[in-house]
């Protein structure tokens, strides 16, 4: 005879607090900011270990810089995308720049701090000179460097391998970004001149629109384009194919939203202009009228000159 009461033991019973652990579960979905950080990074640890390697020296950089950017692909893959996730694009952007200022600044402090020891070995003057000089050259060696790696890696995916016009094409891409790419935005928006600080009449968030505007300027069409038109060029790349085109639009576009975002934000820390405060002019007594010279009156005589 069956048991009447295994019909409700064949029916599971559920966790109420199930409900609970679903909504908290993590997400699948892939992040931006840390995927675009590892990406960028992958991609220069990958052009060192090519520059290295035609220097002689055989790592596994490039080999460690592919799997990272493998990993971690860029979500904008087509110019499209750009209009149908504009979040992602924007933070996409401004993610991929994070390392690459790192790297900068840290060059370019690492260069000034060596130029300037060995510049004191001439006096004051020559480790002024060479911190200067130090920080300029270590500033610019990781732009070089990730330039010169992403031609070669280009020249090798063409199969138009050429050291000398990898250099010349890493050399014209660095000179450009010395002249008006982000570092120089960031480094002039960094100094206290009169061109950074905050005029009298002016606003903050139009200070920082204005600034914002220049740097998305400078960075992406400015900068990135030619840029990218350089390393196809240098790289035995087609100029004007649909491939071409699509480089083009998506670098200049996340130039541009990187560089005006970042210089939107530095503008924001920007300090007022000094007013000047004329000096107090203390008004001048007006001067004492002298009582008017004539002649002597003679004293009235006294009653003793008499006696």
């Amino acid at each position: 005879m069956p048991n009447p009461f295994d019909q409700f033991d064949a029916v599971p019973q559920a966790n109420p607090f199930d409900k609970f652990d679903e909504a908290t579960a993590p997400s699948e979905k892939p992040g931006i900011l840390i995927p675009a950080i590892k990406r960028t990074t992958g991609q220069m640890v990958g052009s060192t270990g090519v520059a290295l390697e035609d220097l002689g020296l055989k790592t596994r950089l490039p080999e460690i810089g592919k799997a990272i950017t493998e990993a971690y692909p860029a979500q904008i893959q087509k110019p499209s995308d750009i209009l149908e996730k504009p979040g992602t694009f924007l933070k996409e952007s401004v993610s991929e720049m994070i390392p690459q200022l790192g790297v900068y600044a840290a060059g370019a402090w690492g260069g000034a701090k060596i130029g300037g020891r060995l510049g004191a070995f001439l006096g004051p003057k020559g480790a002024a000179l060479g911190a200067v000089g130090g920080g300029i050259v270590g500033g610019l060696a990781p732009i070089f460097t990730q330039e010169y790696g992403e031609i070669r890696e280009i020249q090798k995916k063409e199969g138009a391998e050429n050291i000398a016009t990898a250099l010349a094409g890493a050399g014209a891409a660095t000179a450009l970004e010395r002249a008006f790419g982000l570092e120089k935005v960031v480094g002039t928006a960094l100094k206290a001149g009169a061109l950074n600080t905050i005029k009298e009449g002016i606003s903050r968030p139009l200070h920082m629109l204005k600034q914002g505007t220049l740097g998305a300027l400078i960075e992406g069409p400015g900068t990135e384009f030619p840029q990218t038109a350089i390393e196809r060029l240098a790289g035995g790349a087609p100029l004007a194919n649909e491939e071409a085109i699509a480089d083009y639009i998506i670098s200049s576009a996340k130039g541009a939203a990187g560089g005006g975002v970042i210089s939107a934000g530095l503008a924001g820390l920007s300090p007022r202009a000094k007013q000047e405060v004329a000096p107090e002019v203390t008004p001048e007594a007006p001067p004492v009228a002298e009582a008017p010279t004539g002649p002597a009156v003679p004293e009235p005589m006294g009653l003793s000159e008499f006696i």
